[in-house]
């Protein structure tokens, strides 16, 4: 499988969840890429860029990782793209400020971990995506950023993959 990396909006391709997660994926035999957007000034040029590698992985089995306006740009793109899986953490969907408010994810693994402190993306959004898409959802005792549940997402992250290997 290929990993996509989607980090949030005042994070970088190399964030400490990232780095955790990409670890896993190596562990596991998996391939991955975590996409740069600092230099993107909205969602649009976010999602465009994320397309355009995608176009360019059709041959390949692949899971999208997004977290805050990351999981927006992943979710979105699985709406477009066969997924192997999507893994979101704190997505910022339905957001009023974004354009797409509907999600028909092409795959059948997704699986969400929110904060419960959450104080910039309502966990309620996560609450309602997970009943909308059959997804699993772990609520943590974490803010928005989930920088003490890094070790949980890992162990999550592994779980996924593993599950949707078969």
């Amino acid at each position: 499988m290929h990993i996509i990396f989607n980090h949030g909006k005042e994070s970088g391709p190399n964030g400490r969840k990232i780095v955790a997660m990409s670890k896993v994926a190596e562990s596991l035999g998996h391939s991955y890429a975590s996409i740069d957007y600092t230099e993107c000034v909205n969602e649009h040029q976010r999602l465009s860029k994320l397309e355009n590698y995608l176009e360019g992985q059709k041959d390949q089995e692949l899971v999208l990782v997004g977290s805050s306006m990351g999981g927006y740009v992943a979710a979105g793109a699985a709406n477009r793209y066969t997924l192997k899986g999507l893994f979101l953490l704190c997505p910022a969907v339905y957001r009023k400020e974004f354009q797409a408010q509907e999600y028909q994810p092409k795959t059948e693994a997704i699986e969400i971990i929110h904060g419960r402190k959450d104080k910039i993306v309502e966990l309620e959004d996560s609450l309602k995506f997970s009943a909308e898409h059959q997804a699993i959802l772990h609520v943590v005792e974490d803010e928005h950023r989930l920088a003490n549940s890094v070790p949980l997402i890992a162990l999550w992250f592994k779980l996924f993959l593993e599950r949707i290997k078969v």
